[in-house]
């Protein structure tokens, strides 16, 4: 972390030793290498790039130093902030460890690492936006769960003592405990129905499997792939937004297949988006505010009164015989007017 570059470049102990300054127990030493040198920044990145590729390679202690070492020098500003490049190694770095025969004694440094890593990607990460960086972030969280059974406390209290949290501060332990309590352990739609519930519409999720949401908006459909876009994930589960009226909208995202069954009239109307690779539903339903003439991705249906292809297997994989807004107990079915 020194900015003394020759140790990365000399693999002798003695060097490293001259380089590393002497820290009290008590120190905290958050480095800010955002003003160093570009090309010491450059070779900083060279080299973790070059630790990663070599990953498959490496006994899990040298993984474990390695995704620290990286997540060092992302918190201390050796990539720019709109820079992805540093999230894709430590979520690359993760999901090896996560999948790793790790031996009993590593385990605990492992996990804690992990969450740690994990706490720096958040603060980097704008999740009320999609983008890749929010992408990347959410996609490592599975392997991340898979390590909170060691977690421990004081190890990732040290972990911490190097590294940038909230506000340029040092990274503290609530900052990790806050991502176990809200990313992990926690309501998987949450920040989808904190978004709801600003814009003055209830959410009800059913098991995980179905999303409900009811509210005084004019146009269900877009109410409906607006909330698919607040879940934030490649396969949410099927969203039906119903307005006052009775007016109800179905929205499934497979990407790249946006699928909407329209239940304004006697018989759903089948429309088929498909999105470029770069588009998501909450981009898409941005656009449509703006623009309501349904030339992004729009797929011709022949007859729009009947299933499509990839809706009807999107049917089958959420276990529905219909996109009627019903729920599997009477007692919880969608208020209806």
């Amino acid at each position: 972390m020194d900015d003394n570059e020759a140790v990365l470049d000399d693999e002798h102990d003695d060097a490293v030793a001259s380089v590393i300054p002497k820290v009290s127990d008590t120190e905290a030493l958050a480095p800010d290498h955002s003003k160093s040198p570009e090309a010491d920044r450059r070779r900083r990145r060279k080299r973790c790039a070059q630790w990663v590729a070599s990953l498959d390679d490496q006994p899990p202690f040298v993984q474990l130093a390695m995704l620290r070492i990286v997540t060092s020098f992302f918190s201390a500003g050796n990539w720019d902030s709109s820079d992805v490049e540093p999230l894709r190694l430590m979520s690359t770095l993760i999901r090896h460890l996560a999948n790793e025969p790790i031996p009993d004694e590593l385990r605990a440094s492992v996990s804690s690492m992990t969450l740690v890593s994990c706490a720096v990607m958040r603060v980097a990460t704008d999740l009320r936006t999609t983008s890749e960086a929010t992408l990347i972030y959410r996609s490592i969280l599975r392997s991340a769960a898979t390590q909170l059974g060691r977690f421990d406390e004081d190890l990732a209290s040290e972990y911490c003592r190097t590294l940038v949290g909230h506000d340029s501060q040092t990274l503290r332990l609530d900052h990790v405990q806050h991502l176990i309590e809200s990313d992990l352990t926690g309501d998987e739609f949450k920040d989808a129905r904190a978004a709801a519930a600003q814009a003055g519409w209830e959410f009800l999720s059913q098991g995980g499997t179905k999303i409900f949401v009811h509210g005084k908006f004019s146009n269900p459909e877009l109410a409906a792939i607006t909330v698919a876009g607040w879940i934030d994930r490649d396969n949410p589960p099927p969203v039906w937004a119903i307005n006052s009226n009775g007016g109800w909208c179905m929205c499934i995202w497979e990407r790249p297949n946006l699928i909407i069954a329209d239940g304004k009239g006697p018989r759903p109307i089948w429309k088929h988006f498909r999105l470029a690779s770069h588009m998501s539903p909450a981009a898409f339903a941005n656009q449509r505010r703006s623009d309501d003439s349904y030339s992004s991705g729009k797929q011709r249906v022949s007859q729009p009164w009947l299933p499509f292809p990839e809706a009807k297997q999107a049917l089958v994989r959420w276990g529905l015989a219909e996109p009627v807004p019903l729920m599997d107990s009477p007692q919880a079915s969608p208020r209806m007017p």
